[in-house]
């Protein structure tokens, strides 16, 4: 193990990372956790679909891992909707290519829990601490061609130095063998698709001016501040009018359920209701026919009658 992590191409592949909530979770990888069931030895691990429902869009799956030496066995069986998140809501998926795609996705991540669940805390830490130090390392490249390296990469990416060095509190310059090493790791997440561009390098909106934002003064002649402000206003006020709809997360049904429930009851109209119903309606077919979704149906009549009462 501590020969494996000693290794740039390991460590560079070894942490994960992605938004969720407002906040940025991490730790370590599949890559990572594949690794330290080979060094470990004697572990059966691996993921499984148990079966597809094309009418409801959905596939039961299957990961686990058993270490044969102790008998120790971590497994867990879920529901994976055949659907991606973009930022124009949930896409379903039909062709087979995207969905085997989706589940093996989804069972990687807990696959990767799986074998983590087996292995012992400190073997797992020390394989991470080895990991960091070998980003921080750089592998004996020294810091300063690091950090140009790092600037380059990012700039194919279309993120400038200057976000960068807001990103990192610092400019280039200053930064150090564990700023360039939490950038490969963004660097690397963005490349798998855990994490978005804007998200982690926000734009500076009120200095940063598009080209939408000229054609709009040039035919308008109104000022590129003021039109934005105009449309900050609108944004938040569709924002306070329509309720937060949560998105469904298999691994936290119940924490959905409640956060579903709560989006019901904060609808003010007739017409916010049937909205925020249709929005939870992926959610609700992933569940199946788990009982707790008799509850939200409830709760939807409930407030459907509390607003006509209140209508009238």
């Amino acid at each position: 193990m501590t020969d494996s992590c000693r290794i740039q191409s390991l460590a560079e592949k070894a942490f994960f990372r992605f938004n969720r909530g407002g906040g940025t979770v991490s730790g370590p990888s599949i890559h990572l956790a594949r690794e330290l069931a080979r060094c470990w030895g004697n572990i059966d691990y691996g993921i499984k679909e148990l079966s597809r429902d094309d009418l409801a869009g959905v596939s039961e799956m299957q990961a686990f891992a058993w270490d044969l030496e102790t008998n120790n066995r971590a497994e867990t069986t879920f529901i994976v909707p055949h659907g991606r998140d973009t930022r124009q809501g949930v896409k379903k998926l039909t062709d087979l290519r995207d969905i085997y795609e989706n589940n093996a996705n989804a069972g990687a991540r807990r696959l990767r829990e799986m074998i983590l669940g087996i292995l012992p805390p400190w073997f797992v830490d020390d394989a991470k601490d080895l990991c960091t130090k070998t980003l921080t390392d750089g592998g004996g490249v020294p810091l300063p061609k690091r950090i140009a390296g790092a600037v380059e990469r990012y700039a194919e990416l279309g993120v400038d130095a200057k976000r960068l060095a807001a990103k990192v509190g610092r400019p280039s310059g200053e930064w150090s063998a564990h700023d360039i090493a939490q950038l490969q790791v963004i660097y690397r997440s963005i490349q798998n698709g855990e994490v978005q561009i804007d998200d982690e390098f926000p734009v500076d909106e009120e200095n940063h001016i598009t080209g939408a934002d000229l054609k709009t003064q040039a035919s308008t002649g109104k000022k590129i501040d003021a039109s934005r402000d105009d449309t900050k206003k609108a944004a938040k006020e569709d924002e306070d009018a329509a309720p937060s709809v949560p998105e469904f997360d298999p691994e936290q049904p119940g924490a959905w359920l409640l956060d579903a429930q709560e989006a019901l009851k904060s609808a003010k109209t007739g017409d916010d209701l049937q909205a925020v119903w249709k929005a939870l309606q992926p959610g609700i077919k992933a569940m199946g026919d788990d009982s707790r979704v008799e509850k939200l149906a409830e709760t939807k009549d409930k407030r459907k009658e509390q607003l006509s009462q209140e209508a009238a």
